[in-house]
């Protein structure tokens, strides 16, 4: 991942695109990509047996 942001860095802002730019400005953050609604059915059904 280091070497991409480094890459994108080089190419300069007016040649990377919106999802390389996001990714210059995410990198090293921690984020967290889970939508807990999605893991609902599985929580239910966890929890009828």
């Amino acid at each position: 991942m280091a070497m991409l942001c480094k890459m994108l860095r080089k190419k300069g802002e007016d040649a990377i695109s919106d999802e390389d730019q996001q990714i210059l400005k995410t990198y090293g953050k921690q984020l967290d990509f889970t939508e807990r609604e999605s893991i609902r059915p599985l929580v239910e059904y966890a929890s009828s047996m």
